[in-house]
């Protein structure tokens, strides 16, 4: 009867920081996507390359940013 009690409690512990952890996730990503939207609101074609590299590696700076693509429209332009 103990076990399955601590089993149960630990289950719903559990539950509960996969939800917190996903949730901290989804805010991070809206931030850092607020952060690209504005950084890079210009058309791509007014930044040099080497502009568009620092700016993904300002991003990459972060450790919860493991992946960066940038779109102009429907095209891929930068994956590092």
């Amino acid at each position: 009867m103990v076990t399955l009690t601590l089993f149960s409690f630990a289950a719903i512990v559990i539950s509960i920081n996969i939800s917190r952890v996903n949730t901290d996730l989804k805010i991070r990503l809206d931030n850092t996507l607020a952060l690209a939207k504005k950084s890079l609101a210009e058309p791509l074609w007014n930044f040099d390359q080497n502009t568009v590299d620092r700016f993904v590696e300002a991003l990459l700076l972060d450790e919860s940013v493991v992946y960066v693509k940038i779109f102009d429209g429907e095209d891929l332009i930068k994956v590092p």
